[in-house]
C-alpha cells in the first residue's frame, strides 16, 4: 500500500514536471501551468502575473519567480514548493553533514581570501520591495533606520545612509564602488519591479570599519552582510548573530512554518543565510573543475567563481552553502567548514605531489 501510495505520487509529480518541461519549450513559464491559481490574489493582491514577471522577460532566468509578500507563500504554497525542488532543484532534504568529523583538519591561512555571511529578511506587516508604494517604502525605511539607531556600539558602530539624501552627492559614488551600496540596474530586478519609486526608501548602513553593511529595499528589506579578510567564519558568524538577534527582537519578520524565513526569492528561504568563503587554488585551478564541484555537492555546498553566481571566472574560488531550507545556520556553517577542509587539503595533497 506504502508503495503504491509513493509510486502514485512519484507519477504525479513526473507528469508535472514533464507538464512545466512542455510549457518552458513553448516559450511560456513554468508557473503558467497552474491555471487553479490564475485568479487568485494575495492579501496584499499579488498575482501569479505579477510574481512572474521577471522570468516572462528574460526566459532563461533560472528561477524566474519572485513572491510579493508573506501571504504568496501561503496562497501560492504549492507553486512556491514547485519552486524551490522541481524546478531549481533546490535540495530540501539534503543529507546534513554537520554532526560528522572533518575528513581533515587543515589551516586555511594560506588560501582563505576573506570570509562574508549575508542574511536576508522581510519585514511581515509590508508587501515584498516588488510590490510596495513608495508611502509604504518611505515608512518601511524609518523603521528600520529606528531600530539600527539602537544598536549597541559594541555590536555595531556605522552611518546609515539613505539613498534619496546622498544619491547626487560623491559619497554615493564612492560606496558604490566598494559595493556598500546597490544600484538600480540589476535586469532580473528592473523586470520584476523591484526600483520602483527609485531611490525613494532604499538606504544603507556601514559600519566603520566597512566590514559590515545592511542594505534596506533592495531584493528584500533587509540584507544584512558580515565580512573580514581571511577564513575565520566563525567569528563573522559570531558578529552577525549578535546584529540579527538585536534586529529581529526590534522589527517583526516574516516566517512561515513549512518556509522558514521567507524572501522575496524562494531559493533564499529558510535561514536565508548565504555563508561563503573566497579561496585561492593554485594547483586545482588548472584542473579538472567538475571534480571540485562535485566534492561541493557531496557536501551540500556550490563552487562559483569570484564574482559569484553565474561566474565562471575561477582565479578565486566563492564557495558557499546551497541548503537553506530544512536546516539551521549553524549546520550550514559547519558543511562549508567540512567542504572547504576537503578542498583545501586536495589544493595541498596535488601540490606537493607536483614537486
Amino acid at each position: 500500500h506504502k508503495f503504491a501510495s509513493r509510486w502514485g505520487r512519484f507519477s504525479r509529480i513526473r507528469g508535472m514536471y514533464k507538464e512545466y518541461s512542455s510549457k518552458m519549450a513553448e516559450g511560456k513559464h513554468w508557473a503558467e501551468s497552474f491555471t487553479a491559481f490564475k485568479d487568485k490574489k494575495t492579501k496584499r493582491g499579488g498575482t501569479l502575473d505579477r510574481m512572474i514577471l521577471s522570468g516572462k522577460a528574460i526566459p532563461e532566468s533560472k528561477i524566474g519567480i519572485y513572491a510579493t509578500d508573506a501571504d504568496a507563500y501561503d496562497s501560492f504554497e504549492e507553486v512556491y514548493k514547485t519552486a524551490l525542488t522541481r524546478i531549481a532543484g533546490y535540495r530540501t532534504d539534503g543529507k546534513d553533514l554537520s554532526g560528522e568529523a572533518a575528513i581533515k583538519e587543515v589551516s586555511w591561512d594560506k588560501f582563505a581570501v576573506s570570509a562574508r555571511i549575508r542574511v536576508a529578511r522581510n519585514l511581515a506587516d509590508y508587501g515584498f520591495p516588488n510590490m510596495m508604494t513608495k508611502d509604504e517604502r518611505i515608512k518601511m525605511e524609518k523603521e528600520i533606520k529606528a531600530a539600527l539607531d539602537t544598536l549597541p556600539k559594541d555590536i555595531a558602530d556605522g552611518t546609515y545612509y539613505s539613498y534619496s539624501d546622498i544619491i547626487d552627492k560623491p559619497i554615493w559614488n564612492e560606496l558604490l564602488e566598494k559595493r556598500l551600496v546597490f544600484d538600480n540596474e540589476d535586469r532580473y530586478m528592473v523586470a520584476g519591479k523591484f526600483f520602483e519609486d527609485w531611490p525613494w526608501g532604499r538606504g544603507s548602513y556601514v559600519g566603520k570599519n566597512e566590514d559590515l553593511y545592511i542594505w534596506v529595499d533592495e531584493e528584500d528589506h533587509l540584507r544584512v552582510c558580515c565580512l573580514e579578510k581571511g577564513g575565520n567564519l566563525m567569528k563573522v558568524h559570531g558578529r552577525l548573530t549578535k546584529i540579527l538577534n538585536h534586529m529581529e527582537s526590534k522589527l517583526k519578520c516574516a516566517t512561515n512554518a513549512f518556509f522558514g524565513n521567507l524572501t522575496t526569492c524562494p531559493t533564499n528561504a529558510g535561514t536565508g543565510m548565504r555563508a561563503s568563503v573566497h579561496l585561492t587554488l593554485p594547483t586545482l585551478k588548472t584542473g579538472d573543475i567538475a571534480e571540485l564541484k562535485e566534492i561541493c555537492r557531496k557536501n551540500n555546498l556550490q563552487l562559483r567563481g569570484k564574482c559569484g553566481e553565474n561566474s565562471t571566472e575561477y582565479e578565486v574560488f566563492d564557495v558557499s552553502n546551497a541548503r537553506l531550507h530544512n536546516v539551521t545556520r549553524e549546520q550550514a556553517l559547519a558543511e562549508v567548514c567540512r567542504g572547504i577542509n576537503q578542498l583545501v587539503g586536495l589544493e595541498i595533497e596535488r601540490s606537493a605531489a607536483k614537486k
